[in-house]
């Protein structure tokens, strides 16, 4: 069972639709160009790869159409000019910033726009970010993408604001800034929430200086971010808890969680997201398992904690580093006792690890997708298109069939209940 779920967290079941993918062989191929520029610190290059020739006189034919993006069918392309759009990220190891910028630099030549890319190093701090912002807007950027390092440093947020008042359209990638508030729009498209008048000040919220009279307003703040993770944890615990039953576990005794602390931003917040299930469903014996980039060491680490607590069945895995040990311990462990498995992970092609049973459920979290949407958001918005202030990219949830149990692999005879 698939789903896609986007907006207020609410449980709903979204039909299914076609999502932008960006097959192996073409990551590999964009690494391999990618790898020929600067990885971390300040990344400088333009990039404008060329146009898809099925693409060519349709603007953003190729990007994602998720939470109701303005139509891109027979609009003008982006200036001509030398002119780009520029994306400030905050730092990732060396790997994860190549795939990043691979993403982008795809979607930016779907919509044939150039794209100049600076990367916070590892020893940077936010306020090196900010200095980096006030180079991009000094070069009269037709937008800014911007992922924040710290959003609640003032900083930045002052750097967020002179872009503004420079009119450069802001496009934040992943998190607001800390005490920014949505805000009513004065604009015929206000109840759809859409960008394209100056809104009202709320305390709190970024806002660009007063404007002059017959001045353009300063844009408003744009947010691309991930749907809420509240959701999918509900059903990824509902899931586990089913199949632990039919099994013959009692689910009651606990989980463990497993992540790798250095995967993305959100990884804490789906820690959060998980551990509220569990609670709200019973499960208050919720044990932690941290590690840092390290898939070897995540296994070896899960192992030892299941052979010294044999009455923990359920493991979550909060990222795909954790995804992969959490499946081969599994199969290491097949003989010696059962383990029902959920969680997320980054790859778009694992749905048939839930389908066959071998996971409870798997939830999909491809920051591919929230850069390239970015990527487009942006592009809309130098183009004068109206876009939404805020913009989720839905998680997809795969489901193990109503009556599995253990998984698959482990399911070689029957087990007297726990």
């Amino acid at each position: 069972m698939k789903r896609w779920f986007g907006v207020r967290g609410n449980r709903e079941t979204w039909t299914k639709r076609n999502v932008n993918r960006l097959p192996g062989s073409l990551v590999g191929v964009l690494l391999l160009v990618s790898a020929t520029w600067a990885s971390i610190g300040c990344d400088s290059d333009s990039f404008v790869p060329p146009r898809p020739e099925e693409l060519r006189g349709v603007v953003g034919g190729a990007t994602d159409s998720t939470n109701g993006s303005a139509a891109r069918v027979g609009l003008p392309a982006a200036p001509a000019s030398g002119k780009a759009i520029e994306l400030v990220l905050d730092r990732h190891a060396a790997e994860e910033t190549e795939v990043l910028k691979a993403a982008a630099r795809t979607q930016a030549g779907h919509d044939t726009a150039r794209l100049k890319i600076a990367v916070l190093g590892e020893k940077d701090s936010s306020a090196r970010q900010a200095a980096l912002v006030r180079e991009a807007v000094a070069r009269h950027p037709l937008a800014l993408i911007l992922e924040l390092a710290d959003p609640s440093d003032p900083g930045l947020a002052l750097a967020v604001r002179e872009a503004q008042d420079a009119g450069v359209p802001v496009v934040l990638l992943g998190r607001p800034l800390a005490g920014s508030q949505p805000v009513e729009v004065a604009h015929a498209d206000a109840k759809a929430g859409k960008v394209g008048a100056s809104p009202a000040p709320v305390q709190g919220q970024v806002q660009g200086t007063q404007a002059s009279p017959g001045s353009r307003p300063a844009p408003s703040l744009v947010l691309v971010t991930p749907s809420s993770f509240a959701t999918t944890a509900k059903l990824l615990v509902a899931s586990a808890i089913r199949n632990a039953k039919n099994a013959g576990i009692a689910p009651r005794k606990g989980a463990v969680l497993l992540l790798d602390t250095k995967s993305d931003s959100f990884v804490e917040q789906r820690v959060t997201a998980v551990r509220d299930a569990l609670k709200a469903a019973g499960i208050s014996t919720i044990k932690e398992i941290r590690f840092e980039r390290d898939g070897t060491r995540a296994g070896s680490l899960l192992s030892e904690f299941l052979r010294a607590n044999p009455d923990i069945m359920m493991v979550f895995s909060l990222d795909h580093q954790s995804f992969i040990a959490n499946r081969q311990v599994g199969k290491e462990l097949e003989e010696e006792r059962p383990l029902i498995s959920a969680g997320y992970t980054s790859d778009e092609h694992l749905a048939s690890t839930a389908q066959s049973g071998e996971f409870a459920a798997l939830a999909e979290y491809v920051p591919m997708r929230l850069i390239r949407k970015a990527t487009s958001t942006a592009i809309a918005a130098a183009q004068g298109r109206d876009v939404q202030r805020r913009i989720e990219i839905p998680i997809i949830f795969h489901d193990s069939p109503e009556k599995t149990g253990v998984a698959k692999f482990q399911n070689k005879g029957k087990r007297k209940p726990s």
